[in-house]
């Protein structure tokens, strides 16, 4: 069991220290929000698991348990405040702007020899595009 909780340490580590060194690679600052989703989420959950591995039922694992949950689901949201910060700083509103063209995918009408109906992935989703 020692050994679970040592390699998902490890695998929690990594995970902080990959997108740790493609932050210094990149320059975007979009290309830089993408690779601390890992360490934000799949990090976490590595070392909470270790941490519930190595000591189940105590109340320091309870703890931990709660934090890392926080931690999760903050993390897509600070992820999409940050962008949007971001995106306001860069152009001064966060709608889109003259020049941006915006792609809707529109459902798929079906076949009139059909009966049934096509579904799309995401009917109503709408793109920005440059």
């Amino acid at each position: 069991m020692h050994i679970l909780a040592d390699v998902l340490l490890a695998v929690g580590a990594g995970a902080a220290l990959l997108p740790s060194v493609g932050i210094l690679v990149v320059r975007d600052f979009y290309e830089r929000l993408h690779y601390m989703g890992p360490a934000g989420s799949l990090g976490v959950v590595a070392v909470v698991a270790s941490l519930v591995l190595t000591d189940p039922l105590s109340s320091a694992s309870i703890k931990v348990v709660i934090v890392g949950v926080l931690l999760v689901v903050s993390n897509s949201v600070l992820t999409h405040a940050t962008a949007r910060a971001g995106r306001i700083h860069q152009l001064g509103d966060w709608k889109p702007q003259k020049g941006e063209k915006m792609v809707s995918e529109e459902p798929s009408k079906p076949d009139s020899a059909s009966s049934h109906k096509k579904k799309t992935r995401h009917p109503g989703r709408k793109r920005f595009r440059k």
